[in-house]
């Protein structure tokens, strides 16, 4: 991997392994295949710790496609690592398939007590792990965005679930209004999503983004996408971002 934005390329066609290198504002290294760590130098005032998904469902390629820029505009300078970053690529056998998932839908077995075994169930248990480490090593004010595409038609097609939580959850309304998102769904009871698993063991800010319609890789609008570039922390396609 010579480049930071080559490991979505990499870790999609299987080639990606242990590398870590240097970029600005700090250092990354990969944790395990599809999961990426970037970690400031000097993190910024009131730095969060964040973790971005894509992919979790393999179809749902929107997201993969942002994460893409979003290392792009990393390597390229345009922004500033400011922040602890964990980003996670899903279900990859399912996002080489292009299929939603290869034998159970991942986006169920996020919790402590999965006793499912399978491809499936192990990779869930990886991921869990990996958030357990990044949120022990980076405990400040954590975030999780779980970013995926909805396989049906919706009024409102960009809109933020926020998972079940005991305590009233804090009001983040005029952030994700800004990023885009025309509607917000409040979770009644343990779901045991990925972005769940974050609120109910961490306490993080959790939410997971739908943002449009599934499609095929290189099908999707992500001009319509541009408001979630603040919410990721790059800059928009219209202020020069691309993918790289």
């Amino acid at each position: 991997m010579s480049l930071l934005d080559d490991w979505l390329a990499l870790t999609l066609d299987g080639s990606a392994h242990a590398h870590q290198g240097e970029l600005a504002g700090g250092r990354y290294r990969t944790l395990a295949p599809g999961v990426l760590e970037l970690t400031p130098t000097r993190p910024a005032p009131q730095a969060r710790s964040v973790v971005i998904a894509a992919g979790i469902h393999g179809n749902e390629t929107a997201p993969i496609e942002l994460v893409g820029e979003l290392l792009a505009a990393l390597e390229a300078g345009k922004i500033t690592l400011g922040a602890p970053l964990l980003v996670i690529l899903g279900n990859l056998p399912a996002i080489r398939a292009g299929t939603r998932f290869v034998e159970t839908n991942l986006n169920r077995l996020f919790r402590h007590d999965l006793a499912a075994e399978g491809d499936e169930p192990e990779r869930a248990r990886q991921l869990m792990q990996r958030v357990d480490d990044f949120y022990a090593r980076h405990p400040a004010r954590p975030l999780h965005l779980d970013m995926h595409t909805a396989i049906r038609d919706s009024r409102y097609p960009r809109f933020a679930v926020v998972p079940f939580t005991e305590q009233q959850p804090t009001s983040h309304w005029p952030a994700l209004a800004g990023a885009g998102m025309q509607a917000v769904l409040l979770q009644h009871q343990h779901s045991w999503t990925f972005s769940h698993y974050s609120r109910h063991y961490h306490a993080a800010e959790a939410y997971t983004l739908e943002l449009g319609k599934v499609r095929p890789f290189g099908a999707n609008d992500l001009d319509a996408l541009d408001g979630m570039a603040p919410l990721a922390g790059m800059p928009g396609r219209r202020a020069g971002a691309r993918s790289g």
